[in-house]
């Protein structure tokens, strides 16, 4: 068990130390880091031709109580 996990250890290292893995894992971080902000470059350079937003109405909140018990808790 030594030896496979001593010749584990070292071919792992010694493919993390080449230059492709480091060049191709710089790649996806920053292809990564790109997917992730494209909505917010999206919204920077937005031209404006989006529908407008709804506005939010402050009104009443109503409760239909459709049970036949009453309680002290609900009389104001």
């Amino acid at each position: 068990m030594k030896k496979f996990k001593f010749l584990f250890i070292q071919g792992i290292e010694k493919r993390v130390k080449t230059k492709a893995f480091v060049i191709s894992n710089i790649i996806m971080a920053i292809v990564l880091i790109a997917v992730s902000l494209i909505p917010t470059f999206v919204s920077m350079f937005d031209s404006g031709n989006a529908l407008p937003e709804e506005k939010i109405v402050a009104g009443d909140i109503y409760y239909i109580d459709q049970t036949t018990q009453t309680s002290d808790v609900f009389t104001i």
